[in-house]
């Protein structure tokens, strides 16, 4: 079996970098539930709005849509402020 040598062992995160690392666990353990949440109101935005299923169906795409192009640009501000 092999054994970690010190100079592979994992060092320690750094203070500066908790924050962002706080943020990006957050982020990711709640984005599958802000998906289903959006899943969830689907029947009640028809019944208040008295949409069809193809407008709704555009809901759910916009909040997928909003959410995949948003996910690089956050990406790199995450990358650029917790280094």
């Amino acid at each position: 079996m092999a054994s970690l040598s010190p100079q592979t062992a994992l060092r320690r995160v750094d203070s500066d970098a908790r924050p962002a690392l706080v943020v990006a666990v957050v982020a990711s353990f709640l984005t599958p539930f802000m998906g289903s949440s959006v899943n969830i109101a689907l029947p009640l935005m028809a019944r208040d709005f008295a949409m069809d299923v193809v407008r709704l169906s555009w809901v759910a795409t916009a909040f997928l849509l909003s959410a995949a192009m948003f996910l690089v640009p956050f990406g790199r501000l995450a990358d650029i402020h917790g280094r």
